[in-house]
């Protein structure tokens, strides 16, 4: 009985880590540009299933800004030029027997004042749904293509941060 009321659990708590949060419409997610500074949106966005655990702490010149959650955003503003942004998972969340495509991620950006940029640490996996014992397995691989940070175009960047959630950085 306990291991039925187990799966139970796991199954109703997955079903609601998987529903999308819902929509907020884009006006009220992207301020405006300014003229002295550049606007960087950081989000974790990806293609094929949602990567429910775990969080992805995002670095901007070894600064820590924030830890990035699936389907959550953030925007910072930057002063103009040269900026290393940096995408490394902590020991304990990051996600195992991956062939090291979790590794740490960086991207250099040459930020210009009053243009906005969209960063997405993007997790392509297949589009097959795991079978009930690959979910159980803690050894299964998730069938991840690719893992890692880059910049999005402007239309795909706006059209993937419509369906994110804001999520609070300590950025300066």
């Amino acid at each position: 009985m306990k291991p039925l009321l187990i799966v139970a659990i796991f199954i109703v708590a997955a079903g609601c880590e998987t529903t999308p949060p819902p929509q907020v419409p884009l006006a009220l997610k992207i301020p405006d540009v300014r003229d002295d500074m550049g606007l960087v949106f950081v989000m974790r966005f990806g293609l094929g299933l949602r990567m429910i655990n775990g969080s992805v702490p995002i670095y901007v010149d070894n600064q820590k800004v924030f830890a990035v959650k699936d389907w959550r955003y953030t925007y910072i503003w930057v002063t103009p030029g040269p900026h290393q942004f940096k995408a490394e998972w902590s020991a304990l969340e990051k996600p195992r027997f991956e062939g090291n495509k979790f590794d740490a991620s960086t991207l250099d950006l040459d930020v210009e004042a009053g243009k906005a940029y969209f960063l997405n640490y993007q997790i392509v996996q297949e589009g097959t749904v795991p079978t009930p014992m690959e979910t159980l397995n803690p050894f299964a691989k998730s069938k991840v293509i690719s893992a890692g940070l880059i910049l999005e175009t402007h239309f795909a960047g706006r059209d993937y941060l419509s369906h994110c959630t804001y999520q609070e950085n300590q950025w300066r």
